[in-house]
């Protein structure tokens, strides 16, 4: 057979004219950035220069499917956003799971760029490949929950094949933390993703399509493929604890390495700590419905309906591990009926959840502490495990009102306006948004992971895994030795995980079957190697980009101080990461062939991966290099 890589469709929409152009790319281009968050970084970084703010007409929002995407692959329903963030000025390369990434190719397109401001509330319909700006003006104001539902319902289609991604009240208030939402609980929000699209009058996106798969290259050899992936992943020890209880599963291992947080990460210790576990809470609903991502064989996503008490009646998502853990001990709560209450309140309104979680329990330990008092709260209780005042406050946080409009602009900020004490209580990373809600003062390949990510979010734990290169042993904490190189590896295979278009539940285990169900979709023939090549290239491009936005070796060691600070118990209690980050990113930027003193990739650097290009934004005093490689537009082709 012929190589066929995987047709990548684009469709560019300029919102302030409403022009709407459709255009194919270059299938080597493909090839060379494979996908999802390789293409649309790449975008990025060529329309959107340092000059463009977040909210600026000429910031760019991109969604991207990638090459697993709609096929016989597991969980192919990802889609990736790509755009410069609200909380910081820097890249946003965020993935929602579900079922419209997958929806949005088979309508037509495989890229989406958004553009410009439109001059009243739209959405956009597409289908068939044909696209279609409506008006979105009855949907303001409304939560995320009824307004897809509605979006759907106008869209006059098949419910059960018609999706839809949309951004909430918090994000029509300029929250900056505000996410995009979809498919009913599905959320893409680091770095403020809905933020941008309020920006632009934009309210989202709904897609229909009757067809059931993309083109695949090698159909017979795609689905055996598949099938060795789901195999693999389920034999996995990861892979099969989520099988089985989702990714509630983590809890026991993570009170045991100290990763759980507890009341805004005071301690490590929780007195029915034992009672956390999946099985448990799996057990503890009334009514639990599977709501499975696209051809997803887990089925750890689900509604449960919650039945008895002050929430008695409410069906909503069931929290995943986070956001469980989050609305629980987090903020000194044991009631698990009241967190599913508070999640789906927090999702309707399009905030991101770890910051919006955080916010509650940096309130509350402010409150316990004489920080803030009830004259400052107009009598609001945020006592610890107070939920239904936690509730309120981020309800005042996406309306911007009352005492919570402190919160509305990101916990970062709220502290340094608080002063004092209170920035003693507070958690953030170097890049000014809010960690995810689990600890890694204590496991060290997490603090890692949070703080020298390019997107923040996951990056990649130091962990070792000789089949993406990773040799070095590590220690859990108090010992930094191979963190650096060690994580060099492990953050290329992050960012592959957010390429193909599929769940990373199913690379956590083994990457091989996946990048052979890769090459039988596309027939590129890369295998493994060929991929992580790729995904150090995005990895060192969106580098790149964020040093050309103002990211300097700083921000990698600029966490808030609880963050570096030890952990006062639990089972590694007493080795602070404060104390080693410097060696670490020493390592760690010598590993990736980066500047110590500026947190640049060397030129040699970018010409050993073919973005020679970004040498002139980085190192304009260099020459002798070909600045034409990939040079922006070169790759779109019009369509016929």
């Amino acid at each position: 057979m012929e190589e066929t890589g995987y047709k990548n469709r684009v469709l560019r929409i300029d919102l302030g004219t409403g022009e709407m152009t459709r255009w194919e790319l270059d299938p080597a281009f493909v090839k060379k950035y494979v996908g999802g968050t390789g293409i649309g970084t790449k975008i990025i970084y060529d329309e959107v220069p340092e000059t463009v703010n977040w909210n600026d007409p000429e910031n760019r929002i991109v969604f991207c499917a990638g090459p697993l995407t709609a096929t016989y692959a597991p969980g192919a329903g990802l889609l990736n956003i790509q755009s410069k963030g609200a909380m910081n000025n820097m890249l946003v390369s965020s993935q929602m799971n579900g079922n419209f990434g997958a929806r949005m190719r088979l309508a037509g397109f495989e890229t989406i760029i958004v553009q410009g401001k439109a001059a009243e509330p739209t959405y956009l319909f597409i289908h068939d490949g044909e696209a279609e700006l409506r008006s979105a003006a009855n949907l303001v104001g409304k939560t995320t929950w009824d307004k897809e539902r509605t979006m759907k319902e106008e869209a006059g289609t098949d419910p059960k094949k018609t999706n839809a991604i949309c951004i909430g009240p918090a994000a029509e208030n300029g929250v900056p933390f505000a996410g995009i939402m979809g498919d009913y609980g599905h959320s893409a929000s680091s770095n403020g993703p809905g933020a941008v699209m309020a920006s632009k009058n934009f309210q989202g996106i709904v897609a229909f399509s009757e067809n059931k798969f993309a083109e695949m290259h090698d159909d017979e050899l795609a689905k055996e493929k598949a099938r060795a992936a789901i195999q693999a992943a389920f034999e996995g020890r990861t892979g099969g604890a989520i099988h089985k209880y989702g990714t509630l599963s983590w809890m026991p291992q993570n009170w045991y390495i100290g990763m759980t947080t507890v009341k805004n990460c005071t301690t490590n210790v929780w007195p029915n700590g034992q009672l956390y576990d999946g099985k448990a809470i799996r057990e503890h609903w009334e009514d639990r419905k599977v709501e499975a991502c696209w051809r997803c064989p887990m089925g750890h996503c689900a509604s449960v309906k919650v039945e008895n008490g002050p929430t008695d009646g409410i069906r909503g998502e069931e929290p995943e591990y986070e956001m469980f853990m989050g609305w629980t001990v987090h903020i000194g709560n044991d009631d698990w009926k009241k967190a599913v209450k508070a999640h789906n309140t927090n999702e309707g309104l399009g905030l991101d959840a770890r910051e919006a979680i955080y916010i509650v329990s940096f309130a509350m330990e402010c409150f316990e502490n004489g920080i803030i008092t009830l004259e400052d709260t107009d009598g609001m209780d945020l006592s610890w495990g107070n939920v239904e005042s936690g509730e309120k406050l981020i309800e005042q946080v996406a309306y911007r009102k009352g005492f919570g409009a402190l919160f509305s602009d990101g916990i970062k900020k709220a502290a340094e306006k608080l002063g004092g004490k209170a920035l003693d209580c507070v958690c953030y990373t170097g890049r000014g948004v809010a960690p995810h809600i689990v600890d890694g003062r204590g496991w060290w390949p997490l603090n890692f992971n949070l703080l020298f990510s390019e997107n923040c979010s996951f990056g990649g734990s130091p962990t070792p895994n000789p089949e993406v290169g990773s040799l070095g042993q590590i220690a859990w904490t108090g010992d930094p030795t191979n963190y650096g190189s060690n994580g060099h590896y492990q953050m290329i295979a992050q960012i592959l995980k957010d390429m193909p278009g599929t769940c990373y539940f199913f690379v956590m285990d083994k990457w091989t079957p996946m990048a052979e169900l890769m090459d039988a979709v596309t027939g590129w023939n890369l295998t493994l190697p060929g991929y992580l090549e790729a995904a150090e290239r995005v990895l060192n491009l969106q580098r790149s980009f964020n040093i050309r936005c103002g990211l300097t070796p700083a921000h990698d060691l600029g966490a808030s101080k609880r963050m570096l600070e030890a952990q006062v118990n639990g089972p590694f209690a007493g080795h602070a990461w404060g104390d080693v980050q410097e060696k670490v990113q020493a390592e760690y930027y010598e590993t990736n062939g980066w500047d110590l003193a500026t947190g640049k990739p060397y030129p040699e650097t970018l010409k050993r991966l073919g973005i020679e290009y970004a040498i002139k934004d980085l190192w304009p005093e260099e020459t002798g290099f070909d600045a034409a490689v990939d040079a922006p537009g070169s790759y779109f082709v019009k369509a016929e």
